[in-house]
């Protein structure tokens, strides 16, 4: 016999056998920590008393701002610029209410008033040598709402410029020379500057921003809606490649949305309302995208449902539908601050997963658009934590605890409902912790409004003070219990610890 032939076989099969078994133990999806991607901003949705007629109530607010069980952790609301100065404040009680729990609440005009206003095709567009005055406009509601104790985060200075026939008309080339010629000037309130906000993610209104420095430069937020896609719409319609490459800096916003169907079927519609979390994944793990807006909040397809869609209806308490609930899935856990790391984004066909970390805590969110259940291994290198809380939304659960997973040297499995939308959360792995420094008196009393973290990072209310007050003199008013807790301004120029006494 050949000894060396016979050798050379041996080697190759032994070769062959270890390379079968890494493939065999190999997980489906490998998350990377130390890769990381956007930062999240929040989710939310609109609140419109003008063309709902009504106010959401003090327990909407309650449900959707809170982060407590049998509540959505929603840290986006947004409203809208109303076209007549007399209509500006009746939002304001909500707008005040998500404000003074650290809520980003940002506005977008549809209209200008009619003064400023000049035919285009079937419908009208803000006048171009009347765009000093429509600034004004604007930056006099961003005043009214920030006196009136509801600073706004951003301001977008059109919504859907390509619906043209019910409001305020304006070409790719017209909304790129307004954001480079006039964003800037917007910011005069404090408040960030959203482009316009495209009907259907048509990038002709973003690529001139992004090809233009100085246009980039005096925008903050790219803003879109997601409406004419859908399920069926292939990936390469969120992977925006162009964003990616000069976006930096820049956050990207899905500002407004209701998934196909939903708004006529209702969101309790199942499986129909999956398509969110399906949604809300491609919006963050291909488009990079840091916030995710639905439409109305408080409506028979909203994600808090109410019998119908009338002022008489809305005087119950909305309660939590299965859209909230598939969007609470994300809200709930993967916090503002949140950044997302690389993760094996498809397999087994159906099974999609996104992941985050912030501070100690790992989150993904995996959803399974088939219809079994599936086993998913994972394989998460540096992961400390031993154990994971897994939550479910699907047909029969509603973000429900569906028990722990065991890891080990940061390796596990576990079985995803069919349909359904499933949350890990992974503690104690203390990668980043929330930033601050001590206390100046200087900073101390400094007049503007003030996030307010306790020592966790979880945040707990959000202050104005004024002149003669103090930081700590209004921590006092929201958190009569005395212990350590971090202010962070508004605009994110400073942060510090305050030492609240018994």
């Amino acid at each position: 016999m050949n000894h060396k032939r016979h050798n050379a076989v041996w080697a190759f099969l032994a070769s062959f056998s270890l390379l079968a078994s890494s493939q065999i133990e190999a997980a489906d999806v490998t998350v990377n920590l130390n890769t990381t991607y956007q930062t999240i901003d929040g989710f939310g949705g609109h609140q419109d008393r003008g063309w709902t007629g009504y106010n959401l109530l003090s327990a909407d607010h309650n449900t959707l701002f809170g982060n407590d069980s049998g509540q959505l952790g929603f840290s986006i609301l947004r409203i809208r610029i109303n076209e007549n100065q007399n209509q500006w404040s009746i939002d304001l009680p909500d707008a005040k209410a998500a404000a003074s729990r650290g809520i980003k609440v940002f506005a977008t005009a549809w209209a200008p008033p009619s003064n400023l206003r000049v035919s285009s095709g079937s419908s009208y567009k803000v006048d171009p040598n009347k765009y000093q005055a429509y600034v004004d406009h604007l930056n006099a509601f961003a005043k009214h709402m920030k006196d009136n104790g509801a600073p706004l985060y951003a301001l977008g200075f059109q919504n859907e410029p390509d619906w043209c026939g019910e409001w305020a008309c304006g070409s790719t080339t017209e909304m790129y020379n307004f954001a480079k010629n006039w964003g800037p000037k917007l910011r005069a309130n404090g408040n960030k500057v959203i482009t316009a906000e495209s009907f259907n993610f048509n990038k002709g209104y973003y690529d001139p921003i992004l090809n233009d420095a100085t246009a980039l430069a005096n925008i903050d937020i790219l803003g879109t809606h997601f409406y004419g896609t859908s399920k069926n719409s292939p990936d390469a319609t969120f992977d925006y490649t162009n964003f990616k490459q000069k976006g930096k800096g820049k956050h990207f916003w899905m500002t407004e949305v209701y998934t196909d169907d939903v708004n006529n079927k209702g969101s309790n519609t199942w499986p129909l309302c999956l398509d969110v979390a399906y949604e809300i994944h491609r919006a963050l793990a291909l488009s990079n995208m840091s916030a995710y807006v639905w439409w109305y909040l408080k409506r028979n397809y909203g994600p808090l449902h109410i019998s119908a869609n009338n002022a008489q209806a809305a005087t119950s308490e909305g309660k939590i539908s299965k859209v909230g609930a598939l969007m609470g899935q994300y809200s709930k856990y993967v916090r503002p601050g949140a950044v997302r790391v690389d993760a094996t984004r498809k397999v087994q066909n159906d099974i999609y997963t996104s992941a985050f970390k912030k501070a100690d805590s790992v989150v993904l969110v995996i959803v399974n658009r088939a219809t079994s259940s599936k086993t998913v291994s994972f394989s998460i290198p540096g992961l400390k934590s031993t154990t994971g809380i897994k939550i479910t939304t699907s047909g029969t659960k509603h973000l429900s605890d569906d028990g722990t997973v065991t890891v080990s040297n940061g390796n596990f499995s576990t079985t995803f409902d069919a349909q359904s939308t499933s949350t890990l959360i992974f503690k104690g792995n203390n990668m980043t912790s929330v930033g601050h420094r001590t206390r100046s008196m200087l900073e101390s009393t400094r007049e503007g409004f003030y996030k307010i973290f306790d020592i966790s990072g979880r945040q707990v209310c959000m202050v104005n003070v004024t002149r003669g007050s103090s930081v700590g003199a209004e921590i006092r008013k929201f958190m009569p219990k005395a212990g350590l807790y971090i202010a962070k301004s508004l605009d994110g120029s400073s942060s510090f610890s305050v030492n609240i006494q018994p």
